[in-house]
Order: C-alpha cells, then sequence, then structure tokens
C-alpha cells in the first residue's frame, strides 16, 4: 500500500523530482569542478613560483656583484652592504612571502624542506642584517615563519657539528 502511495505521488510529482535531481547533478558537477580548477590553479601557481625563483637566482648567479651574498664569511664591519645586495635580498623575501602566502592559501604545496632551505639561506650574514631591518614591515606569521627557520637552521648546524 505504501509502495503505491509512493508511485502515485511521483506521477503526480514527476516533473519537481526532475528538476530536483537537475540541481543536485548541477551541483555535483560544480563541486567535482571546483575541485579540478583548484589543481590547475595549484599547477600554474608551481610553475609561476619556479620560474622567478629561477630568474631571481639566474639574477645571483650572473652578477658577481651580487656574490657575497651567499658567504657564510661575509664581513659586513669591512665592508658595508651594497644597494644591489639589499634590493636582491628584497626580492628574495618579496618572492618568499608570495610562496608562503600561496601555500597558506591552500594553492601551493609547501616543499618539504622549504624551512630548511630559507633559514640556511636567512641564516647568512647579508641576507640576516638585511632581513633584521625588513621584517618589521612584514606580516607577523611570515616574521614568525622566517625566524623559526633561521633558529631551525642554526640549531641543525650546531647540533651537526658536535
Amino acid at each position: 500500500m505504501a509502495g503505491m502511495d509512493i508511485l502515485g505521488w511521483s506521477a503526480a510529482h514527476w516533473f519537481e523530482l526532475l528538476q530536483s535531481a537537475g540541481i543536485i547533478c548541477g551541483l555535483l558537477f560544480t563541486g567535482f569542478a571546483l575541485r579540478d580548477e583548484k589543481k590547475v590553479i595549484g599547477v600554474q601557481t608551481l610553475f609561476t613560483i619556479t620560474e622567478h625563483h629561477r630568474d631571481l637566482w639566474t639574477q645571483l648567479y650572473s652578477r658577481p656583484d651580487l656574490s657575497r651574498v651567499l658567504l657564510g664569511q661575509a664581513d659586513l664591519k669591512s665592508r658595508d652592504i651594497t644597494t644591489d645586495e639589499t634590493r636582491f635580498i628584497n626580492l628574495v623575501v618579496l618572492h618568499t612571502f608570495a610562496a608562503y602566502r600561496a601555500s597558506k592559501a591552500g594553492i601551493y604545496v609547501r616543499p618539504e624542506n622549504l624551512s630548511k632551505d630559507v633559514g640556511g639561506f636567512f641564516a647568512l650574514p647579508i641576507p640576516f642584517a638585511v632581513w633584521s631591518n625588513l621584517k618589521e614591515s612584514q606580516d607577523r606569521d611570515f616574521v614568525s615563519f622566517i625566524d623559526k627557520s633561521i633558529v631551525d637552521f642554526k640549531a641543525s648546524q650546531s647540533a651537526g657539528t658536535k
């Protein structure tokens, strides 16, 4: 008897059922499309970040006047940090911030050892000095990420020398 009621109701309301099924299918399709679009955006972001990373570091390796940036023993007392060195570190900070924000937004998967890489760079004398001046104007969570990366890198280096 209950089956007859359902069939009778279905026959009387077939158009509403069809509309509802269409709406549900449309929502499911939209959800799958958005998920796929997020993956595409993530890959596009990865390519963009990689391209900017390559351009930035190509500049460092093609300009001898910037070679001191990577020196672990750069003497900042005998020779001040140059404007070009400061400008380069600023670009690295901007690049790192963009990657950090994209990662926080969920559109870029942060590489496993990014913190070690960031800490190793910003622990160097010139990047550390420039970062110390720049961090006042940066977002707190980004400053925490860089500073923690530096501390962790230095701790891993001192643990490795024991």
